[in-house]
């Protein structure tokens, strides 16, 4: 009897230390793999996520460089006391979208920054300042006629380009205008007009 004891002891010793040391079963090992896996793609998903949150937010937060240039045909306005240039830049500095570059004459000392109106003519520029939107204008006007009639009027044309892709597109623009006031009055009722261009030139 006591032997029968002593066997029964020793193996259900036995099966203990070996039920201790058993290895996990496969399934155990599938089941603990898909948890790291799952955190794993979790954290991946997580960083993704973030990278792209923090693409949106930087974007948010980028402005578009524009460059407003002296009016091309400007010169003999500018003595008699008439001006495109500042009337555009002094509308655009109120909006969020966008960063005024000055228009630098030291920059541009030795270019030829007179009488831009064309893309074909900007190039000398670009390689001075660094911005992605020019502003171009001219008046179209006889109003600075030596005789004036009873026809002489007042008008201008902006043109806008986009540096990267050198396209460029006429924008806001008025003719047949009685006066100087009217050109001013006209450039902030369309200011909005001519924003969108800008955003929409690609």
């Amino acid at each position: 009897m006591e032997q029968v004891s002593t066997f029964l002891i020793t193996t259900l010793f036995l099966f203990g230390l070996y039920s201790c040391n058993e290895k996990p079963s496969a399934n155990s090992v599938v089941s603990s793999n898909k948890v790291v896996k799952n955190i794993e793609s979790i954290s991946k998903e997580s960083l993704i996520h973030s990278r792209v949150d923090s693409i949106k937010i930087g974007n948010q937060n980028e402005k578009l460089r524009v460059l407003v240039i002296l009016c091309s045909n400007g010169y003999d306005y500018s003595i008699s006391g008439y001006d495109l240039d500042p009337i555009i830049e002094n509308h655009l500095k109120n909006k969020s979208e966008f960063e005024i570059v000055p228009f630098s004459l030291k920059k541009l000392m030795g270019v030829a920054y007179q009488g831009v109106y064309d893309k074909k003519y900007a190039q000398p520029i670009i390689d001075k300042i660094d911005a992605d939107v020019f502003i171009m204008s001219r008046f179209t006007g006889n109003n600075l006629l030596e005789n004036p009639t009873e026809d002489t009027f007042w008008g201008y044309e902006t043109k806008i380009l986009n540096v990267k892709s050198m396209n460029q597109k006429v924008s806001i623009r008025a003719n047949k205008l009685s006066d100087f006031k009217d050109i001013e009055n006209h450039i902030k009722d369309n200011i909005e007009k001519l924003i969108e261009d800008i955003e929409n030139l690609k």
